[in-house]
């Protein structure tokens, strides 16, 4: 007499609805938490470019009043060179870079690897700590006795860490 077909698709939208309601709400969790984020899972590493790079020590430190970055940085050019700031961002934010002018400039000889401190500030503060970030450094310097300024792009993988208490 009456036709069903009505309630059947009715109750099969109603039945896999929820169903697909409880797969979009866990997806959405497994997001917000960061489980789902592709650079949680990138290694740790610090890649640089041919003319400086990475010595193969490198640290973020951060709390509520300063960021610190420590890398060993390795001047692979014949001549010495000086460096004369540092600048880094956090990969996802946009804007400008957080820059750091080093007084009087560091020389690194050729071949040789020296750790360099940087104290950005508060530039990156407590929102960081124990994520793990890719930050974009650019290191400006200058070769031998040139007075030219010259820019090696330096990328940082790794867990923030909280600053040690004295």
């Amino acid at each position: 007499m009456f036709n069903k077909k009505g309630q059947a698709a009715l109750e099969f939208l109603s039945t896999y609805g929820w169903a697909f309601l409880v797969v979009l709400v866990m997806i959405g969790a497994l997001a917000y938490f960061g489980v789902l984020n592709p650079s949680s899972y990138a290694p740790d590493k610090c890649v640089g470019s041919t003319v400086i790079s990475c010595g193969g020590s490198y640290a973020v430190f951060a709390n509520t009043t300063e960021t610190n970055l420590q890398i060993d940085i390795t001047n692979n050019q014949q001549d010495f060179v000086t460096i004369t700031s540092i600048e880094m961002k956090e990969r996802s934010q946009s804007g400008d870079y957080n820059s750091i002018i080093i007084a009087g400039g560091q020389q690194i000889q050729s071949g040789q690897t020296e750790l360099v401190n940087v104290y950005f500030g508060s530039a990156f503060a407590n929102n960081f700590i124990d994520a793990k970030k890719i930050f974009l450094t650019k290191v400006n310097y200058k070769l031998g006795t040139s007075t030219i300024n010259q820019i090696a792009e330096i990328e940082i993988t790794g867990i923030v860490q909280a600053i040690p208490t004295p």
